[in-house]
């Protein structure tokens, strides 16, 4: 889990297991609590050279002036191509 203010951006770093060969994985934020007039409703592909382990997506939070609670979003990784054992 992440926490970040709004008006900043959500920083998230994929990791995969094994660096040999490339690799690569769609992402896609999907709401929960928080809509997509809380975050840039986005959608990405990381692409993994070989022997790289980590990459970082960046989601906008947008900053307004309602008071509110915490409030969730998810990224969901699918598709994932070449060598991997991937995580968030």
């Amino acid at each position: 889990m992440v926490s970040v203010e709004e008006g900043s951006a959500a920083s998230l770093t994929v990791l995969r297991q094994d660096g040999s060969g490339g690799a690569s994985v769609r992402w896609v934020t999907v709401s929960h609590s928080a809509t997509t007039s809380d975050f840039t409703n986005t959608t990405g592909t990381v692409f993994f050279s070989q022997g790289e382990f980590s990459k970082i997506i960046s989601i906008a939070i947008t900053e307004d002036t309602i008071p509110e609670t915490d409030e969730v979003f998810y990224v969901r990784l699918f598709d994932p191509v070449g060598e991997y054992e991937l995580s968030l």
